[in-house]
């Protein structure tokens, strides 16, 4: 017999559960992109309601050093390597030796020597890091937040070249061998963080397997938040421009989901995250249950299978696109950076468009491809539950799943089931309003379309079309407010 092969989860409890700082977590140190910043300072802010009502104003301030700058992405990958050491070492000691080898290798980084300049190159930037917390910084001693903090990451450093040499590294000719052990010391004020025990678990080695610089600073977030509870629910712009720092270019949540999308996309492709919905400026999350893909051979065929029901997904969407006039060069644009639950919901609005809105506007509309498109970009745009109940019934009949590659049974049936909730909630809490109540609901919904950003797409409707989908959003969000915990599709807007 052939010898037992190790389970995967085994390796990565022992040897990769690393921790995170809890505040760490919640605000950025780092810039998100590798460019050269045109600042010094990253400010993040939100106003933070409290047990009693009142609002408090949670500002972080991040300023990089005179001469080295601002931290980048691979000086968060660091942070996350030191804290993997830092767990072995027990949190006995402010200071954590280690060798570069032992560095190199939990960063898994080549052992040459532009690694090693990277490495000195990081933690110059991490011992100039200045960070300013107002009401931002949690005391897990007396679970208040600090008024006025400053403080840093790390306080010193020193990389050591010593003659003798533990696993000795094949650096680059030219460049000094660092040798022994190396040390680093956490700044103070965050170590008696560590002390009190403000840190939870974080897994290592999945966060070193993702792909992009938002999924990792998605997951640190979002894993601080789930260790509260399996669901989330937060502010679209907060949670880009706060807690992920993504570049403050609009105020449009669909915009900043956009931005999102491919972070959380391989979040969901990883079995982290079981679900991720829009619905207007909140956005929702839901842990996954079971193990994630590590991107090891069994999670490369889990992200493969969804790469192929992806590809099919965008094949369909690309013919029923071209089918109502959308040029291929328009849909391929289109579908450029969408996942798995966007072409879901792109289909969805497609059907809505080609059965209900274009017959009755055919006559007003002079383009009706372009106007589609300017449909597909609203990911606010609500699709009435009956529809999307439907689609998700033709789906899941058998030789549709093959045909899209096997997509998740038991999930559609679940978003089938929500779908139909909806429809037959929303139809009866819609009945127990007043004459007088829905035309009321009515008005302020239609107003409400056509102040919105996409108000264009609404004034070709004749009125009696306004009214029917304004109907639908009234319905949809009287039966959300009783169906909360049910919402499995990322197509709900």
């Amino acid at each position: 017999m052939g010898r037992a092969k190790k389970k995967i989860s085994d390796t990565v409890t022992i040897s990769f559960r690393a921790k995170d700082e809890m505040n760490l977590a919640e605000f950025p140190f780092c810039q998100l992109s590798d460019k050269t910043p045109t600042t010094k300072v990253l400010s993040f802010s939100y106003d933070s309601v409290q047990e009693d009502g009142s609002i408090i104003r949670r500002e972080w301030r991040v300023e990089g050093g005179a001469e080295c700058g601002l931290p980048r992405p691979i000086d968060e990958d660091v942070y996350v390597g030191l804290m993997l050491l830092t767990t072995r070492q027990g949190f006995d000691n402010q200071k954590v030796t280690f060798t570069i080898y032992e560095l190199l290798e939990v960063l898994g980084w080549d052992k040459g020597g532009k690694s090693y300049s990277r490495v000195r190159a990081s933690l110059r930037r991490l011992r100039n890091l200045s960070i300013e917390a107002v009401n931002a910084f949690k005391d897990n001693q007396t679970k208040r937040y600090e008024k006025y903090l400053g403080f840093g990451i790390i306080d010193d450093y020193e990389i050591n070249t010593g003659p003798e040499a533990n696993n000795l590294l094949p650096f680059d000719s030219g460049e000094e061998l660092p040798a022994g052990k190396s040390y680093i010391r956490w700044n103070v004020r965050l170590f008696r963080s560590f002390k009190d025990g403000y840190i939870k678990n974080l897994d290592h080695e999945f966060y070193r397997s993702l792909k992009s610089t938002t999924s990792k600073r998605l997951y640190r977030f979002l894993d601080k938040k789930f260790y509260f509870g399996p669901e989330i629910n937060i502010d679209v712009l907060q949670l880009g421009y706060e807690h992920i720092g993504l570049s403050r270019q609009s105020d449009y949540p669909s915009k900043v989901w956009e931005k999102l999308s491919g972070g959380i996309g391989e979040l969901c492709e990883r079995n982290y995250l079981a679900l991720a919905t829009r619905d207007g400026k909140i956005a929702r999350f839901i842990r996954a249950t079971g193990a994630v893909n590590y991107g090891d051979a069994e999670g490369r065929v889990a992200i493969n299978q969804a790469r192929a029901r992806l590809a099919l997904l965008t094949k369909q969407f690309l013919q029923e696109a071209m089918e109502l006039g959308v040029s291929a060069n328009q849909a391929k644009r289109f579908v450029k950076e969408r996942n798995e639950n966007d072409l879901l919901r792109s289909l969805d609005l497609i059907t809505y468009f080609r059965e209900v809105i274009y017959p009755r506007t055919k006559e007003r509309l002079e383009n009706p491809a372009g106007y589609l498109v300017v449909m597909l970009k609203d990911s606010s745009f609500e699709i009435p539950s009956y529809l999307i109940s439907r689609r998700r019934k033709s789906i899941t009949l058998e030789e549709q799943i093959t045909g899209l590659g096997n997509l998740n049974l038991e999930k559609m049936k679940q978003e089938l089931r929500y779908y139909q909730q909806l429809e037959e909630i929303g139809e009866i809490e819609f009945s127990k309003l007043t004459s007088i109540e829905q035309e009321t609901q009515i008005s302020l919904h239609v107003t409400e379309m056509m102040l919105s950003e996409y108000r264009n797409t609404y004034l070709s409707w004749p009125k009696d079309l306004l009214q029917e989908h304004a109907i639908y959003q009234i319905k949809k969000q009287l039966a959300k407010k009783l169906t909360p915990e049910v919402a499995y599709s990322a197509n709900a807007s």
